[in-house]
C-alpha cells in the first residue's frame, strides 16, 4: 500500500516533499533514529549519492531556531545546506526508524 502526500496522492519521485520538525519535536530517544526512503516493494533503491537515509548519526543541517527539515526527492532540491534523502523515481515510502 503507498504511502500518500497531503493531497491523498502516492509519494513520487519527481515530487520534492519536505518533513518539518520543531526544535523540541525531534524524535524521541537517546539513541539512533533515521528517515529512510523504500521503493514500493520496500527495498532501498541506488542512488548516485550512496545515501540512503539521513538521521542522528549524520552531519545535519539545522534550521536558526533550532528546527530541522528534511527533503525527500528523486533529484537534489537546489536548497543550500539541504538533508536530503534520496528517493526512488517512481513511488516510494519514507520511514522513520527510531
Amino acid at each position: 500500500m503507498p504511502q500518500l502526500d497531503e493531497n491523498l496522492n502516492p509519494l513520487q519521485g519527481h515530487n520534492v516533499y519536505k518533513i518539518h520538525s520543531e526544535p523540541n519535536d525531534l524524535p524521541p530517544t537517546s539513541a539512533f533514529w533515521s528517515v529512510t526512503n523504500y521503493d514500493e516493494e520496500g527495498y532501498l533503491e541506488a542512488n548516485e549519492q550512496n545515501r540512503y537515509s539521513l538521521g542522528s548519526n549524520c552531519e545535519l543541517n539545522y534550521n536558526a531556531e533550532g528546527s530541522l527539515d528534511f527533503y525527500l526527492s528523486n533529484s537534489k532540491p537546489e536548497i543550500a545546506n539541504v538533508n536530503w534523502v534520496p528517493a526512488p523515481k517512481g513511488n516510494f515510502k519514507t520511514l522513520l526508524r527510531i
